[in-house]
């Protein structure tokens, strides 16, 4: 996430948590993600995804990133062992010159660190309400589906890796509607600061039933190697688009 791309929209769970868990409790799901430009619909990436979860609660997975040639791009790993909704997470572009990590998280604080080339940074942000970072924004929203359904908006903050800090959003629900094969509802995770006059919201749909983000529209974590800037994506999880390559990364 360079600076909110970190949002998006994004992992391996510790032993000793796996021990923890009934080998039989444990699914792993694994799925694509089709990125299209937002604006023209070029397809731009295939997002390959291998999580676990128990039950609802998401463990830890990979998520791998490749351009419509097949090319890596990079990749991102998570695990939630020590927060539902953060995660200790390594997300790496350009064979490692470009990284985001969370590396360590207690009762008062989580350590980001960002490397760009030899550049390292790292710094401790205080824990806030309903703070979540990168992916576990995602496990965050699922967990309030009710009150969105109940039409009810929440606060929360945002850990931005890029930007060693946080800010602070508010998620709006904006209405049902029938969306690949089940009833979805739609929302809109608006920057609730000076930051909305300079961030656009993203959107996001999930399904009511299978609790899953089916489509998510927003500031990308891939960055275009033409411009160095990140793209302004849609990233459809069950509808597979027209431009997607014929042949896909294998899962």
């Amino acid at each position: 996430m360079m600076g909110v791309i970190n949002v998006v929209a994004t992992l391996v769970i510790a032993a000793s948590a796996l021990l923890s868990t009934p080998a039989s409790a444990i699914e792993t799901k694994s799925y694509y993600g089709y990125a299209t430009d937002l604006k023209t619909g070029e397809y731009l990436y295939t997002e390959v995804h291998n999580h676990q979860y128990d039950g609802d609660r998401w463990l830890s997975g990979t998520m791998k990133f490749y351009a419509p040639d097949g090319r890596f791009m990079g990749d991102k790993a998570l695990d939630f062992s020590k927060d539902a909704y953060i995660p200790l997470v390594t997300f790496t572009l350009g064979g490692g010159r470009y990284q985001d990590s969370i590396t360590a998280i207690s009762a008062k604080s989580v350590t980001v660190k960002t490397k760009r080339d030899k550049d390292i940074e790292t710094k401790r942000v205080a824990r806030q309400k309903n703070l979540a970072a990168d992916s576990g924004f995602n496990a965050l929203l699922v967990d309030n589906l009710d009150d969105f359904k109940a039409g009810n908006s929440i606060d929360l903050s945002l850990i931005v890796i890029g930007r060693r800090d946080f800010y602070r959003f508010k998620a709006v629900p904006k209405g049902q509607l029938n969306f690949a094969g089940e009833t979805a509802i739609r929302i809109s995770i608006q920057p609730d600061s000076l930051l909305r006059f300079v961030v656009d919201p993203l959107n996001v749909i999930y399904g009511l039933e299978s609790k899953s983000l089916l489509r998510y529209e927003g500031i990308s974590n891939i960055l275009d190697r033409a411009t160095g800037k990140p793209f302004n994506v849609r990233i459809d999880y069950r509808v597979k688009p027209d431009k997607a390559p014929a042949k896909l990364p294998g899962l």
